[in-house]
């Protein structure tokens, strides 16, 4: 019984002893890779763009909302290095940094977008280069003159989910057509 007793007093204190020893390490859901130069994120993106934050909607308005949840951030286009934007442009982000998504947008602030095509649209993140435009020497200074928006006045949407959108209504009018024909020559083999 004394052994048991001493062998539990000394487990306790080891126990004790490494929770003091160790302190909690700080982590973050978010990880971005080690600093990617500005030529090599520009040839990463599917669009690269300065504009003005005109608006910024949450997208869910459910009671649960998560940091993933994605944000729409609408921009005036004023200068595209890649890419073709019209002066209307909406941008998607997660609305939380520990999910990646860009928390630092404001209205009427200018930024650099480094933005790629995902389900919703256009998206960046945290670990995109997106950043305000005074703080953007580097890239500007890599990216060079750009040049202006198409004069269109909507949002550049669609991405995958377009795409998948046209793809299924191109299948449906194509299975109607062969369901018709298929009817139509079975009713003449009858007569």
């Amino acid at each position: 019984m004394r052994i048991k007793s001493t062998v539990m007093l000394l487990s306790l204190l080891v126990a004790i002893g490494a929770s003091l020893a160790f302190k909690p390490v700080s982590v973050s859901a978010c990880s971005c890779v080690g600093p990617v130069s500005v030529q090599e994120e520009f040839n990463r993106k599917t669009v690269v763009f300065a504009g003005k934050v005109k608006s910024i909607t949450n997208t869910n308005q459910g009671i649960f909302r998560s940091s993933a949840d994605p944000v729409r951030v609408s921009f005036e286009v004023k200068q595209v290095w890649k890419g073709e934007l019209p002066v209307r442009t909406d941008v998607y982000t997660a609305s939380g940094s520990v999910s990646c998504g860009y928390d630092g947008f404001a209205a009427n602030r200018d930024y650099i977008v480094f933005a790629y095509w995902g389900v919703e649209g256009l998206k960046t993140g945290l670990c995109d280069r997106t950043k305000l435009l005074s703080a953007a020497f580097e890239e500007l200074a890599v990216l060079g003159t750009g040049y202006g928006p198409s004069g269109a006045e909507h949002s550049a949407r669609g991405g995958y989910a377009g795409a998948a959108l046209g793809i299924g209504v191109a299948g449906l009018v194509a299975g109607a057509i062969i369901a018709w024909v298929m009817v139509r020559r079975r009713g003449r083999g009858r007569s």
